[in-house]
């Protein structure tokens, strides 16, 4: 009898393992990949400038630095969100808009919305940020910042109010669930305003008053910040320092 000649035989690869490698080849041929949008923009001649952040879910920055107006730096996923931003000015009064324009549930595996925006610090700003669902770390203690609007659904909030303002600063935030942090300068006049449904209020460096509470420098500072707080599930912790 002939010998088995072993290199004529075929080689057997189970079903199974052949329907899996396709799987994850197609998997790797369609992963999504985020989409960056970078922009800087110059304010032109204006007195002041409205900003409005709107983003339905995702993780959002913001810092201050030589940016002129503001630079951009959006991450986020083209399949299910339509990011626009767009600036115009009317009567020497600027309006910007960064905006999600559509936002679907992308899954699991889908890459996460995340903005990042240095704003620069010569301009004051009027700015109002809308958030669904996500984290937002707002540094803001550089900027010319006259008033302050911060509105969330889910997530935890911190805000860094340690600067030295030109006018009086009114910042409001009314958030659904979540965290809220707040540093505040000691040099300026802070009341503080909080309010809670589920959760506890600190205020380190603040004494307590009827309606809410103030620090050391409130009645006789040259500036003020009023600071109003409203959640509905969560902590409020008020830093000064």
């Amino acid at each position: 009898m002939a010998p088995l000649d072993r290199r004529a035989r075929p080689r057997v690869v189970p079903l199974a393992l052949l329907v899996a490698a396709s799987a994850l080849a197609c998997a790797h041929a369609t992963a999504p990949r985020p989409v960056k949008l970078t922009r800087a923009i110059e304010p032109g001649p204006v007195r002041a400038v409205d900003v409005s952040i709107n983003m339905a879910s995702g993780t959002l920055q913001v810092n201050s630095g030589a940016c002129a107006l503001v630079h951009t730096d959006l991450e986020y996923d083209a399949e299910r969100s339509d990011t626009r931003v767009r600036y115009s000015v009317r009567e020497a009064r600027g309006e910007l808009v960064i905006e999600e324009r559509r936002a679907r549930h992308g899954g699991r595996d889908r890459p996460e919305t995340r903005w990042d925006l240095c704003f620069g610090t010569e301009t004051p700003l009027h700015v109002r940020v809308e958030l669904g669902a996500g984290n937002s770390a707002l540094n803001v203690a550089a900027l010319d910042l006259r008033s302050l609007e911060l509105e969330f659904g889910a997530g935890n909030a911190e805000l860094d109010l340690r600067g030295d303002y030109r006018t009086d600063l009114h910042v409001d935030i009314d958030g659904g669930t979540g965290n809220v942090t707040v540093h505040v300068p000691r040099g300026a006049g802070v009341r503080v305003r909080a309010d809670k449904g589920v959760g506890n209020i600190t205020a380190a460096g603040l004494r307590r008053v009827e309606d809410g509470y103030v620090n050391a420098a409130y009645g006789g500072a040259a500036r003020t910040i009023e600071l109003s707080i409203d959640v509905g599930v969560g902590n409020i912790n008020v830093v000064e320092g």
